[in-house]
């Protein structure tokens, strides 16, 4: 084949490098935000079933121009240019999706050996064996992009095989890391030599786990049990070895001495752990007292007030059956206690307490001074003789002069005494006949108190 002048190569590498990617299809009007979240969500899709690794090329050029769109869509470029490079993001994700999925079947149990692998951190406990197997996946992918790859059994087989020692390398670090660092501590302290039965027994535990571990390194209730005894047998050792050395004891005294002092701190553990329970009882035990005292004080609370209630309807009894009938009506509404005086009867167009009212209106006090009053509101009614505005002030001119009988009582000094004139506004009975009149020209003592009677 004959080779393209210089000239015309350097042209045509120029071109190929100036050619805009391709592009897929975005829908009329669409958003860019959105855009460039589905294009986001496709590669994280991508990346989870390990498809960058089928299409590195691609799945890079995903990558690009989706940061490409966030960084002019935050610079506010024009919205067309940042759709350009989510299309072709898209276009370029759409491709690794393809090309994975068309050759995942043949690749799968190298991508679960690299999964296992991950998961087991190989990428940073045997970081460099992960990359070189990573590289060799990747020359795969760039065939699998261009379309020249061939399935080669002995080469999946072997790739398989070094991600598999990764992650089994990788799980040896993680879990028995600490146990090895221990007994080559205990090596270069003389262990041969003071406690060889116990090195030997800590090496051999050590490679019992590393077995254990290569068995079955995805399923940690294979090696478990095995971990736990070497990394026990290591610590037993490095402590064993240190009374032996403090002591100039040998191993089978520092052992009996370690055995004694396990002993020791076993039954200070039993003995803080029963010390813990017992508080822990005592504090519940004394959460029940207390919630059973906190009841009875509510219960004897609520006898209390419930006697003094009934205290305080018998004592308001007592004084209602000091009037009699004619004289005043005592009535219960709610919070609130009503004294409607009856024999308090002004003369028409007068507001002068007649003599005969102050016998009535001590009785009132007496009422009021009995209950936890908490306001009192003496309100004055009229007749309908006579215009509204002359009742009003008439009917707040008998108000204000019981009001001041009351506080001439000193009732004023604890408590509000209100006085309000309603004129002929809530008449009790007929306004047509001349005892209805009369009975409406009253004054209705109400007696406000915090709690229902």
């Amino acid at each position: 084949m004959k080779k393209l002048p210089l000239t015309l190569a350097i042209c045509a590498s120029i071109l190929a490098a100036c050619a805009t990617p391709p592009k897929a299809s975005l829908p009329a009007g669409a958003s860019p935000q959105a855009e460039i979240e589905n294009v986001n969500t496709a590669i994280q899709e991508a990346s989870r079933k390990q498809y960058d690794q089928l299409a590195p090329k691609h799945f890079e050029q995903a990558v690009e121009y989706r940061n490409a769109a966030r960084e002019k869509m935050g610079d506010q470029a024009p919205t067309a240019e940042v759709l350009e490079d989510v299309a072709i993001a898209k276009h370029a994700i759409q491709e690794v999706e393809r090309i994975g999925a068309a050759n995942a079947s043949s690749m799968q149990a190298i991508l679960d050996a690299r999964a296992h692998a991950v998961q087991a951190e190989a990428h940073k406990l045997q970081e460099k064996s992960f990359r070189k197997a990573d590289n060799e996946l990747s020359d795969f992918g760039r065939d699998m992009e261009k379309g020249k790859f061939t399935v080669d059994a002995e080469e999946i087989s072997d790739l398989q095989r070094r991600y598999s020692e990764a992650e089994i390398e990788s799980r040896k670090i993680s879990q028995l890391g600490a146990a090895r660092s221990q007994i080559e501590k205990a090596e270069d302290e003389s262990a041969k030599k003071r406690t060889p039965a116990l090195y030997e027994q800590a090496k051999s535990q050590l490679e019992s786990a590393e077995q254990a571990i290569a068995i079955s390194p995805h399923d940690a209730s294979g090696y478990a049990s095995a971990v736990n005894l070497a990394n026990e047998s290591a610590r037993k050792l490095n402590e064993v070895l240190f009374i032996a050395t403090a002591q100039d004891a040998s191993e089978e005294v520092a052992l009996t001495i370690w055995t004694q002092n396990q002993a020791l701190e076993a039954s200070k553990a039993a003995l803080v752990k029963a010390e813990t329970e017992a508080q822990s009882e005592q504090a519940n035990l004394q959460s029940k007292v207390d919630e059973t005292q906190k009841s009875l004080s509510a219960l004897q609370t609520e006898n209390k007030e419930y006697a003094s209630d009934e205290q305080l309807k018998q004592r308001i009894e007592e004084i209602r059956k000091q009037f009699s009938p004619e004289e005043a009506e005592v009535m219960k509404e709610g919070n609130k206690i009503v004294v409607r005086l009856k024999q308090m009867q002004f003369t028409t167009g007068r507001s002068e307490l007649k003599p005969d009212s102050y016998a009535t209106l001590k009785k009132v006090e007496d009422l009021i001074s009995a209950v936890p009053a908490t306001q009192v509101v003496v309100e004055g009614h009229t007749d309908s003789s006579g215009s509204n505005q002359l009742n009003r002030t008439l009917s707040m001119k008998r108000a204000e002069n019981v009001k001041k009988y009351l506080e001439s009582q000193g009732l004023a000094e604890d408590l509000r005494i209100e006085a309000l004139g309603r004129g002929a506004e809530k008449p009790i009975t007929t306004n047509k006949t001349k005892a209805g009149r009369a009975a409406n020209r009253r004054v209705d003592v109400v007696i406000e108190t915090p709690t229902t009677l």
